[in-house]
């Protein structure tokens, strides 16, 4: 089959039942990606523009792409030994811990959060990550709610779609920076992780608007760093 024969038989199924899964979301997503990305047809990209703000509409009416299934037998310490840390650890600690290993494994894609064979894993990143941030800031559950809920990024041109990937990047470089000043509390890290995250906000609210969760993600970590550092350090113990 072509991905044009592709398309035109999800996109029947669709009419015919009148409902879809988030793997087919996913599915008609990337064809039609293939049909209009300007690096693949050599056209100015305006009908890729067109598809991503069809899809960040139907994303935003998908009730399976706004709340995390419930796992049997959820242990939120279970993340953390995994990972090498030694229990107790703070609340706080255990955040930071949950939100690099959400990082480290792409889970920021939408793509990766979504592959059918690591369904689970995934979920179990999710989950412990909204437990830790209940008993340390529960604050931070509705920004991390929307940062998992902002499947298709939206822009108005091709530049502004450059500009957020490169801000996304220059977060994941100050969310590295952020891990490394929590286990071992130096200045210089702290420094440079607040200059990445000032600069990733700015460049994100320029190009799709200050109301993207990203924003709202760096600048939580900002006011993170204004605190005491949580000297995570695997195989000690750290409670608080």
């Amino acid at each position: 089959m072509t991905v044009e024969q592709d398309t035109r038989q999800i996109i029947n199924h669709l009419l015919s039942t009148g409902s879809c899964g988030e793997a087919e979301i996913q599915k008609l997503y990337r064809l039609l990606c293939k049909q209009t990305h300007p690096d693949l047809t050599g056209k100015d990209g305006s009908q890729f523009l067109k598809v991503q703000q069809a899809f960040e509409q139907l994303q935003g009416n998908s009730s399976l792409s706004t709340s995390f299934p419930r796992l049997e037998n959820f242990d939120p310490f279970q993340l953390l030994r995994d990972m090498g840390y030694e229990l107790p650890l703070s609340p706080q600690a255990s955040l930071y811990i949950a939100l690099d290993r959400y990082l480290s494994l792409g889970l920021l894609s939408f793509k990766m959060r979504s592959k059918e064979n690591l369904r689970n894993r995934n979920i179990s990143v999710l989950r412990t990550v909204l437990f830790w941030a209940q008993q340390y800031d529960p604050a931070f559950i509705d920004i991390f709610l929307r940062l998992n809920r902002n499947i298709f990024q939206f822009s108005q041109s091709t530049q502004q779609m450059k500009n957020y990937t490169y801000g996304k990047k220059i977060t994941l470089d100050g969310f590295r920076i952020f891990f490394e000043y929590q286990e071992m509390g130096r200045e210089g890290s702290r420094k440079v992780c607040g200059e990445k995250l000032v600069l990733a906000g700015r460049i994100i609210t320029l190009a799709v608007g200050a109301s993207n969760p990203l924003v709202d993600f760096c600048s939580w970590a900002l006011k993170e760093i204004t605190l005491e550092p949580a000297l995570i350090l695997k195989g000690q113990t750290a409670q608080g």
